[in-house]
C-alpha cells in the first residue's frame, strides 16, 4: 500500500510528498513527466528515484520554447513557458553525480512526441485541455502510477473521473492531485 501524505501542506513544492510516495512505493527504473516546465520537478523526483535505482531512465516532455500565448490560452497554462536549457542544466548535474541516470527530453506537443509506452511512475502535468490529458493518459495508460496534477480543473477532472482515478488529496485545498494506479 502507498503511504499517501496526509498533512495539509500547500505551500511551495507541496505535490512532491505525492511523488516521492509514488516513487517510495514503486522503486522505479523508469520515470515521465509530461509538462517538465524549468525542472524543478524533474530534478527532485529523479534525485529521490535515484536512491533506490542509480540506472534510472527519465522521460521528459514539455512545449518549451514552442509554447506561446495561445498555447497558454488553448491548454490552460497558468506557468509561463519552459526552458529546456534549464531542466537539461538540472538533469545533467544529476548526471555527474550517478553516470548510469539517463534522460531524454522532448519538445514538442505530445501528439507529435509521446509514443506509446510504459513507466513505473508517470507525472501528468502538461496541457491541460480534456484532448490533451486524454491523449497523455492513453500514451501511458499502461504505466504503474500515474498521478494526474492539476485535478482542480474541470477538463482535468472530467477525463480523470471518466477514467475512475482516485483524489489524492482529502483535506479542503484549492489544490488537486489524482492518480491511477495499474498494479
Amino acid at each position: 500500500m502507498i503511504n499517501w501524505p496526509t498533512a495539509e501542506y500547500q505551500g511551495k513544492g507541496w505535490r512532491l510528498p505525492y511523488l516521492f510516495a509514488a516513487i517510495d512505493f514503486v522503486k522505479p527504473k523508469t520515470l515521465c513527466e509530461i509538462g517538465c516546465h524549468r525542472g524543478n520537478t524533474s530534478a527532485r523526483i529523479c534525485n529521490h528515484a535515484l536512491q533506490y535505482n542509480n540506472n534510472l531512465e527519465f522521460s521528459g516532455y514539455d512545449l518549451f520554447s514552442l509554447a506561446n500565448d495561445e498555447t497558454h490560452r488553448n491548454e490552460i497554462n497558468g506557468k509561463k513557458s519552459g526552458d529546456y536549457e534549464r531542466v537539461k542544466r538540472r538533469l545533467d548535474k544529476l548526471k555527474t553525480q550517478y553516470q548510469n541516470f539517463t534522460y531524454n527530453l522532448y519538445e514538442g506537443f505530445t501528439k507529435d512526441t509521446l509514443q506509446k509506452q510504459k513507466f513505473d511512475v508517470v507525472f501528468i502535468d502538461g496541457g491541460h485541455s480534456y484532448e490533451t490529458v486524454k491523449h497523455d493518459y492513453e500514451k501511458v495508460e499502461g504505466s504503474k502510477i500515474i498521478i494526474f496534477d492539476d485535478y482542480d480543473l474541470l477538463p482535468v477532472k472530467q477525463f480523470c473521473d471518466e477514467i475512475k482515478v482516485k483524489n489524492l488529496i482529502q483535506f479542503n485545498s484549492k489544490k488537486k492531485l489524482a492518480v491511477k494506479i495499474n498494479i
